[in-house]
């Protein structure tokens, strides 16, 4: 059976469409900075805002939940942070926690749209920094970013992609 061309490149795109993107990049430095049995404190985020200048309610803690369970998932013992917390008090509670680490993230984009009637894809990008607490030391730091697939009927959020981001990011993290 021969497949033309042009019904070729159809079948390509609707296959690109129908996945989500993650990116999630390597680690540069020392390498993985989180041990497997730690104690990591994670500070939520304030919510996202899009290019349209909307905040997105929830979405910080949507963000430090994804984190913590990820890294639980890595067998880290992982907890969250009170929101909107400064860095300088985050660090004293994460001591205080006697924990070994702290991870910082921060919304840099949140966009919801409606990709079903737009075509334009739903995109998160998360700034995400690991601290070591006893020394204040900055071990990582990287930018993660996700996108909607493009063709949706309907009903995906920038939230729905959280878990698989979260999942990447930790397995790139902990040793």
């Amino acid at each position: 059976m021969r497949i033309n061309r042009p019904t070729l490149l159809i079948f390509v795109a609707l296959t690109l469409a129908c996945a989500h993107k993650y990116a999630v990049p390597p680690i540069t430095g020392k390498g993985r900075p989180i041990p497997v049995q730690s104690r990591t404190l994670v500070v939520t985020p304030a919510d996202g805002r899009d290019e349209r200048n909307a905040t997105y309610h929830d979405s910080g803690s949507w963000v430090a939940s994804a984190l913590t369970s990820a890294l639980q998932v890595h067998h880290v013992e992982a907890s969250v942070a009170p929101p909107e917390v400064g860095f300088e008090a985050a660090l004293l509670a994460a001591r205080s926690a006697a924990a070994h680490f702290l991870v910082v993230p921060t919304i840099q984009n949140w966009s919801d749209r409606l990709t079903e009637w737009s075509g334009i894809p739903d995109r998160i990008t998360i700034r995400v920094r690991v601290i070591e607490v006893s020394t204040g030391e900055l071990l990582d730091d990287r930018d993660l970013r996700a996108s909607s697939r493009w063709a949706t009927w309907g009903g995906d959020h920038p939230q729905d992609l959280l878990p698989e981001l979260a999942a990447q990011w930790a397995h790139s993290v902990v040793q």
